[in-house]
Parts: C-alpha cells; structure tokens; sequence
C-alpha cells in the first residue's frame, strides 16, 4: 500500500534534484507521513513522543517538516478570531491584509467601541507611510472582520509573499481543499531543531512537484524562518542552542545534539525525534524504556501497515507533566 494513501492527497509527489525528476522514494513518503501526523495528533493533556531511527538522517527532518506543514494546513482554523483579537490591549500593533484587494497595512489598536449594536475596532495606520503620514485612522466592524487576515507577526517581503504563494499553491494541489487564510495567518505549523547551515545545504537543490504542475524550490515551500525572526514563517528553525521560545504543535529534534534541548521546549509540542541508527546511545535507550511505562492508548488515525526496510520507529503517548 503507498505509503501516503492514508493522507488521502489529491495528486503524486514527485522529486526534483536540480534538473532531474524522480518519484518521490518510500523512505521520503514516510517522513512526509510521520511529521504529517505528529502534527495532526493532538491529545488534550498529552503529548505524542516518537522517535524515528533511520540508516541515515539526510534529509529526513526536511520531508518530516513538508508533513508538519501539510498536516498543519488541512488542520488549520482561523486563529485570530474576533474575541481573541478583541481581547488584545490598546497599543498593540497588528498587520492586515484585504483578502479582495490584497492590498496589506501595519497600524495600532486605538480603540474599540460600539455603535448601534455592532462592535467596531479603530486602528491608527503606520504603513503604508504616506497612509500614516496622512494619520489615516481605519475602523473595521465584527461584521466585515472575515474580509481581512490580521496577524501580530510582521508580514513577508514581496519576495517571500512569492515563495510563500508557491507554497499555498503546492499544497492546494496535494490537500485539494485549503483554507484561503491558512498561508497568512500567524503561528508556525513546527519548530525544527537542526544544525542550521547543513540543513540549508542538504536540501540546496531539492524542489517537489505534483502530477506536472511548476515545481517549488524546498526552502520555499517551507516558508520557514529563524525562531528569533518576528516575522511570518510556517516552520521556525533554530539551532540547538537557539531561541525555543514559543508555542509549537510540533518539535522535529534533527539528531542527538538538539534531544539534549527537550527540557526547554514547550510542554504542549508534540516531539518527532530523528536520529541515525549510530545516535542511538545508551542515554536514549533509557529514555525509551522510562516512556514506555507510561505508554497510553490512544485513538490516533491511521497508521500504515509496514514501512520501508531500515526505518524503525518507537512511539508513546504521554501526560503532559512526564518526559
């Protein structure tokens, strides 16, 4: 059975490494499977644990964190709804885009008010400048809110609403069904812990596409950024003595070094931990064995039936106060 059946895409992956074009392998099938449903798999008071040991991780965090990203967008749900974002305090800058025009704004929550029943939001504009110079002061209604995506963090550049446009592409075609505000809203679908420069350069020439249509460079798929970068990212990436802040669905720790970090990341990530089969120390293999005491069973979707030779995987279902 493929691998990616249970994910019910619309169309075939396949692989480009600069110019040449290949299905996309079982091996990679499987990591976009596993940081798919790492990511989808959220237990209320619980997080999943899984570690994935593999004859060679090249590569594999970058496949995990396509399925992370996948699994985030069929997951997703408007975030910035109305309470939450009239819940924000006086002062608090927000950035905005009209989903018709598409024309984007910075401003400053100056106040809120009502008016014949219905709830109304004044903000002061900063950008565009010669709007602010103006000292342009816009107010939006509960009733039109839907026809603006709001975020806190900074929007992209022209060349990343590029990249990031590609990737919304890419994935429409694999989901089918995508929500329009997905690409836009704030908050990273994973957090990937990695040695950072080598990460870059594995996945340097790497582009997919799906049954023929234009292939999407990998490092613009993921629409990623550092995690110390206020600005909107769907993967953050840090090294594994960076900046862990944050709140995450999904951890994907690239090897032993960034294992050492799960302390300091937050309680609520779940955690897809990929190693060699040579990181395989003494030191995990304890960790296993105290996981496995507290294993719980859980509903968790389906799961494929076998996977490729050499790929092995431990997974565990945990209260949130164990690790």
């Amino acid at each position: 059975m493929d691998i990616l059946h249970c994910l019910q895409f619309k169309r075939n992956i396949t692989v480009w490494d600069r110019d040449e074009e290949c299905p996309l392998p079982p091996w990679a099938a499987s990591l976009i499977w596993l940081g798919y449903w790492c990511r989808l798999t959220q237990l209320h008071g619980k997080r999943l644990i899984v570690f994935a040991i593999l004859p060679t991780r090249d590569l594999a965090a970058s496949f995990a964190a396509v399925g992370a990203l996948l699994g985030g967008a069929r997951a997703f749900k408007d975030s910035l709804s109305w309470p939450r974002f009239r819940e924000m305090p006086i002062g608090s800058v927000v950035h905005w885009k009209e989903t018709q025009s598409g024309a984007k704004f910075s401003g400053i929550i100056s106040a809120f008010r009502e008016e014949y029943g219905t709830e109304f939001i004044s903000l002061k504009v900063t950008r565009p400048v010669r709007r602010a110079t103006a000292g342009l002061v816009t107010s939006i209604s509960r009733n039109v809110f839907d026809n603006y995506l709001f975020t806190q963090e900074a929007p992209p550049t022209s060349a990343r609403s590029t990249a990031f446009g590609r990737s919304e592409n890419l994935v429409r075609s694999l989901l089918g069904d995508l929500n329009p505000k997905w690409a836009w809203a704030e908050g990273p679908e994973s957090i990937l812990v990695t040695r950072m420069t080598a990460f870059g350069d594995a996945m340097a020439d790497l582009s997919l596409s799906c049954d023929g249509s234009p292939r999407v460079a990998m490092t613009e798929l993921l629409c990623a950024a550092r995690s110390n970068e206020a600005i909107l990212a769907k993967l953050h990436i840090s090294h594994p003595r960076g900046n862990l802040d944050g709140r995450y669905p999904l951890a994907i720790l690239d090897g032993a070094e960034p294992f050492d970090r799960v302390p300091h990341l937050p309680e609520a990530a779940n955690l897809l931990t990929i190693l060699d089969r040579s990181e395989f120390s003494q030191e995990i293999k304890d960790q296993l064995l105290r996981l496995s005491h507290v294993f719980q069973i859980d509903e968790l979707g389906e799961i494929p039936a076998e996977f490729p030779h050499g790929i092995e995987l431990a997974a565990y279902v945990v209260p949130l106060t164990r690790i």
